[in-house]
């Protein structure tokens, strides 16, 4: 168990961050981290608490304190031999998200490249989590234009999103997108349009306002003009 006292920093972090108080979150998030006591280093408990206090900074733009919790998270749980390997895979690609939504793409390939080989090796019990590692690492390829391995990625992004429940269509259509962006930098652009058509296919009658959907369109739109 952590020390009592950084378990109270953690719990009032994260009470204070439900409570929309999020500088007072920060400042007991930033005062547990500081926290250097062996068992807070290795104690299970603390470290997935980081990890759900990291992803709560990322999802306000908070993302240096965000990444300073998803890193204690990632240094603790993964040298738990209990940790399983595709919990493991999931915050690996937490973090690698936070790079992501930085625009730090060369920062965020190493560690999307882990999460993918850490998911594999987890078999089955990550298959649900499969198109998330596969988008992030697609992604980081494409945003450094090494637009084959994106393509290769993409790929199989799509075939795992297609494997999950139809209420997930909005995922296999973003996959589908994605997929079509990348055979657009690439012009392959009947390919593309067949892709971006797909696409908007899985979106129903009700859902013309939808933003996944106008973004689809208008990406459509861009393949269309650089054709022409």
């Amino acid at each position: 168990m952590p020390t009592e006292v950084l378990q109270e920093k953690i719990a009032a972090a994260i009470a204070s961050f439900k409570n929309g108080k999020y500088s007072e979150s920060e400042t007991f998030c930033l005062e547990a981290l500081s926290f250097t006591e062996p068992s807070d280093r290795s104690d299970k408990w603390a470290g997935e608490a980081f990890g759900n206090l990291g992803m709560a900074f990322m999802s306000i733009s908070n993302f240096i304190t965000a990444e300073r919790c998803l890193d204690r998270c990632v240094a603790v749980l993964e040298n738990d031999q209990n940790t399983h390997p595709s919990l493991l895979a999931q915050l690996l690609s937490n973090r690698a998200s936070c790079f992501l939504a930085e625009d730090r793409f060369a920062d965020a390939l190493p560690l999307c490249q882990k999460a993918w080989k850490v998911a594999e090796a987890a078999g089955p019990s990550s298959d649900e989590q499969r198109p998330i590692f596969l988008s992030n690492l697609a992604s980081a390829y494409y945003k450094l234009d090494r637009y084959n391995e994106a393509e290769q990625y993409f790929r199989l992004c799509v075939e795992s999103a297609q494997e999950l429940p139809a209420e997930d269509n909005e995922l296999l259509a973003v996959s589908l997108n994605n997929l079509a962006n990348c055979c657009r930098e690439q012009t392959k652009y009947t390919e593309a349009l067949e892709l971006y058509k797909q696409a908007m296919n899985l979106f129903g009658k009700g859902d013309d306002d939808h933003p996944e959907l106008a973004y689809i369109r208008e990406c459509h739109d861009s393949c269309i003009k650089r054709m022409n």
